[in-house]
């Protein structure tokens, strides 16, 4: 039998484990979004986070945010955000 080359993402994808890239990113993100939300709630931290910014965009641009890809990340690990608030990891 011949031997068969996978790349990397093919074994994660088959093993079902995910990127350590992945998941610093995630780690990175969420202790980031602890710190703004303990921020008092006049802080230019905490305003720019919840900033609505009006108009749209351009139709080749992917329609993901940060605070999107946040909900995710806690969707995933399930956790609440009262809980990244607090620290925990």
């Amino acid at each position: 039998m011949g031997r068969q080359d996978y790349t990397n993402e093919e074994v994660r994808r088959r093993f079902g484990v995910e990127n350590h890239e992945h998941r610093l990113s995630r780690k990175t993100r969420l202790r980031w979004f602890g710190h703004v939300k303990r921020r008092d709630e006049n802080s230019i931290l905490r305003s720019a986070m919840e900033l609505k910014v009006e108009g749209r965009r351009s139709v080749a641009r992917p329609n993901k945010t940060w605070s999107k890809v946040v909900k995710e990340d806690t969707r995933k690990l399930n956790i609440t955000e009262d809980m990244a608030e607090n620290r925990l990891q």
